[in-house]
């Protein structure tokens, strides 16, 4: 065997072990010492068709046809047009994501798929499309997919790592507990089918009954408030059993003795103990909080949905979920009717995350709750939703009435 030719198989066998990008560089060794090697100039046109350089893919290919009349580089040529097309797909599916129309961005991709052109971009995107949609076991067989071919490519590695941070999937080096790993599942099924729900929701028009129905709630909250204050009074600080909390990840343990011991008089050895237990609420207790109240927000129980959104979002300010967890509780407390904590929180979310991936929505809710309570508020979220977002589902009739009166 020549050395070109051992060169073309050490190629192969880098790419076959995800080395896509030290396989171009053998590649070139082989052409460089034979020109005629009809193998490794098809391969390295391969290589720049699964990453989306099809003008490079074209270039070796061409090569092939005029230096070595080869027939399977004039049959790679002969779906070049077709290629071409797939790519106008592939960048509208690109702005679609962009705009967090993932369904469609989705059904684009999905044509992309059919042919290996662009496979690692198109397969990275999929995967992003399908974490949002919460199919976890199709994201990540097109992340594999990906890191079967490049498995040092940055994009599917930091998808991997994301799901991995929440449970999703396992790390190699470290194993996620059980519990962690059902809240982090449960937190990203929401999320990936929050937009839909949301979208479904947010059509209907917010009357001036669910203000009566808000003041009601209201002073149902001030008398639970008062009996749990005449139940702390009673309360007696257990150190053991905390301890015993803190040991079995008992969160709705932990969080009973944050929310009624924080500011009491105890040893000093007892107070360690509390910031212990709130470190851990403020990270894994978030975590599992969020994912609680997703399944009730999942089961329309939006009382619920409520109490542990507010438990994730009063330990959460410094975890990565605060952002969503206050969106997720205003759209709780919009749909239960509590339109007062709806405006606090989905304000909140406006003023602090103008960039965030629910802000399009929260303009949208604001515009919709103000328009029969504040029309020149109204107008001025319809506006923005308009101007920072033209091409948005949200803009309907609803909406250009709003700015039209």
């Amino acid at each position: 065997m020549n050395k070109s030719n051992k060169l073309y198989k050490r190629a192969l066998a880098l790419l076959e072990n995800g080395k896509i990008d030290k396989a171009i560089e053998v590649c070139d060794k082989s052409i460089a010492e034979d020109i005629r090697n009809k193998g490794a100039l098809d391969l390295k046109g391969l290589i720049f068709y699964l990453k989306g350089d099809l003008n490079e893919a074209r270039k070796v290919w061409q090569l092939n046809c005029k230096v070595n009349k080869d027939k399977a580089a004039e049959k790679y040529l002969q779906g070049v047009d077709s290629d071409e097309r797939l790519f106008q797909y592939f960048l509208r599916a690109l702005k679609y994501i962009e705009k967090l129309r993932i369904n469609e961005a989705m059904e684009l991709l999905e044509k992309c798929e059919r042919s290996d052109y662009n496979s690692i971009n198109v397969n990275n995107n999929i995967a992003i499309c399908a974490v949002k949609q919460g199919d976890y076991n199709k994201a990540n067989i097109h992340l594999e997919k990906v890191l079967k071919l490049d498995r040092s490519n940055e994009m599917a590695l930091e998808t991997k790592k994301k799901l991995q941070d929440i449970g999703i999937i396992k790390s190699k080096f470290k194993i996620k507990s059980l519990l962690k790993l059902a809240a982090a599942v449960t937190l990203v099924v929401l999320i990936g089918f929050g937009g839909l729900y949301i979208y479904n929701e947010n059509f209907k028009n917010i009357s001036k009954v669910s203000v009566k129905k808000a003041k009601k709630i209201a002073v149902k909250k001030q008398t639970k408030a008062k009996a749990k204050k005449e139940v702390k009074a009673t309360n007696k600080f257990d150190a053991a059993e905390l301890q015993n909390a803190i040991n079995n990840k008992d969160y709705e343990k932990i969080f009973y003795y944050e929310d009624n011991f924080k500011n009491a008089d105890i040893r000093i050895n007892d107070k360690v103990l509390m910031n212990k237990a709130l470190e851990i609420l403020q990270n894994d207790g978030v975590v599992y909080f969020y994912g609680v109240a997703n399944d009730y927000a999942k089961k329309s129980d939006y009382a619920n949905a409520e109490k542990y959104f507010l438990k994730a979002y009063t330990y959460g300010s410094s975890n990565y979920l605060y952002k969503d967890t206050i969106y997720f509780l205003a759209t709780s407390y919009k749909n239960s009717g509590d339109i007062e904590n709806a405006i606090k929180y989905y304000t909140m979310y406006d003023s602090n995350y103008k960039a965030g991936s629910y802000e399009e929505t929260v303009l949208y809710e604001l515009a919709v709750i103000y328009k029969d309570l504040d029309k020149a508020k109204a107008k001025n979220y319809a506006s923005n939703l308009i101007n920072n977002y033209p091409r948005s589902v949200y803009i309907n009739s609803i909406i250009k009435n709003i700015i039209s009166n």
